[in-house]
C-alpha cells in the first residue's frame, strides 16, 4: 500500500489541509469529481459538530460557526474561478482539462475564427463542454473585475492604509513598556493585517500576470491570422 502524504499549509490568506491525490487521474472523471469535494466532506463533520451543540447548548456562537462555514464552502470551496475544490470539480464535470489554458486557446480560436486564421484546437471539446467553457470564461472575467475591486477597496484604501501607523505605535508602545499580553494581541492584530495585504497582493499580482498573459497570447493570435497564406 502506497504511503498517502498530507500537510499543512497557507493558501493566499487561508490556512488549509492537504493531501497528495495524484492518483486520482488514474480515475474515470466521474470518479475524479468525487475525490474533488474531498474538503468538502471534512468540512460537514465540523457543520454537524457545531450544529449538535447548538442543539445542546443554544448558544449562538456554535450557529454563527455553522453559518460561517457553510457561507465558506459556498464562497471558497465550490468557487470554480478560484483553484480550489471547485475549480477542479468543474474540469472533470465538463472534461475540460486544464480551464486556464483552456480559456486562453477559447480566446485565440474566437479571433482565428473573426480574422480567418488557424484555430486552436478548442474543436475538439464537446459542444456541452464549450458552452461551460463560454460562461466560465464570462463569468471569471466579471468575478476577477469584482474581487479586484473590493480588494482595492477593504485592503488598500482600509487595512493598508492605517498599516504603517499601526506599526508606528505598536513600536512606541513597545519601546515604553507595554504589558506582555497586551503587546501580544497587538502583534497578533499586526500579523493578521500582514497576513491579508500579503494575500491581496498575491490576487493581484496574479490577476494582473494572468491578464498580461492572455492578451499577449491573444494578440499573438491576432497577429498569426492576419498573415498573408505562406509567409
Amino acid at each position: 500500500c502506497r504511503k498517502i502524504t498530507i500537510g499543512w499549509g497557507l493558501y493566499l490568506i487561508y490556512s488549509v489541509l492537504w493531501t497528495d491525490v495524484s492518483d486520482a487521474w488514474k480515475l474515470p472523471r466521474h470518479q475524479r469529481a468525487i475525490v474533488d469535494i474531498g474538503g468538502v466532506y471534512l468540512q460537514s463533520f465540523f457543520l454537524v459538530l457545531v450544529l449538535a451543540l447548538y442543539q445542546l447548548t443554544g448558544n449562538s456562537i456554535f450557529l454563527f460557526a455553522f453559518v460561517l462555514n457553510d457561507f465558506a464552502i459556498a464562497m471558497t470551496t465550490f468557487n470554480p474561478f478560484i483553484r480550489m475544490d471547485g475549480y477542479w470539480l468543474m474540469s472533470d464535470l465538463f472534461g475540460i482539462v486544464n480551464l486556464r489554458r483552456q480559456q486562453m486557446i477559447w480566446g485565440q480560436d474566437i479571433l482565428a475564427r473573426i480574422f480567418g486564421g488557424h484555430q486552436t484546437g478548442l474543436s475538439r471539446l464537446s459542444r456541452r463542454a464549450k458552452w461551460a467553457l463560454t460562461a466560465y470564461t464570462v463569468l471569471g472575467t466579471l468575478y476577477l473585475a469584482y474581487l479586484v475591486k473590493v480588494v482595492f477597496k477593504l485592503v488598500v484604501l482600509n487595512i493598508a492604509e492605517s498599516y504603517p501607523a499601526m506599526l508606528h505605535v505598536l513600536w512606541q508602545q513597545a519601546s515604553d513598556g507595554m504589558p506582555v499580553l497586551a503587546f501580544l494581541r497587538a502583534l497578533l492584530e499586526i500579523g493578521w493585517r500582514t497576513m491579508l495585504i500579503f494575500g491581496a497582493a498575491m490576487v493581484v499580482f496574479r490577476a494582473t500576470k494572468a491578464s498580461l498573459g492572455l492578451a499577449a497570447k491573444l494578440c499573438g493570435a491576432r497577429s498569426h491570422a492576419r498573415l498573408p497564406p505562406g509567409a
